[in-house]
């Protein structure tokens, strides 16, 4: 490998690949998408960062996951893992739907 370069690996399998691939095959992205996709399960309940509820779907899986929340609809790559930090978030959240607007 010449001087400077970088080595790019498969994320699933660590296979060498292409600077313009993310994967090395289909299969090793299906596997990717579908582990990352249980981790939620296992790993614990994600949050929604905007008003806190607990039903965070996966929009766009990936390497960079897309949540979306079909309380409050918010889209993107942030979702929140601690309880404490959601209890605050939702009791924000509740607030401000509460206030008249432009008050």
């Amino acid at each position: 490998m010449p001087e400077g370069s970088t080595s790019y690996r498969c994320p699933n399998c660590n296979r060498p690949i292409q600077e313009e691939d993310v994967f090395c095959s289909l299969e090793c992205e299906k596997e990717w998408l579908t582990r990352e996709a249980s981790k939620s399960q296992t790993e614990g309940i994600l949050f929604c960062p905007k008003c806190g509820d607990a039903e965070l779907k996966m929009a766009i899986p990936g390497l960079i996951t897309i949540w979306k929340c079909p309380k409050c609809g918010y889209r993107g790559s942030l979702a929140v893992k601690d309880g404490v930090m959601r209890e605050k978030i939702s009791e924000e959240y509740e607030k401000e739907r509460e206030e008249p607007p432009g008050g």
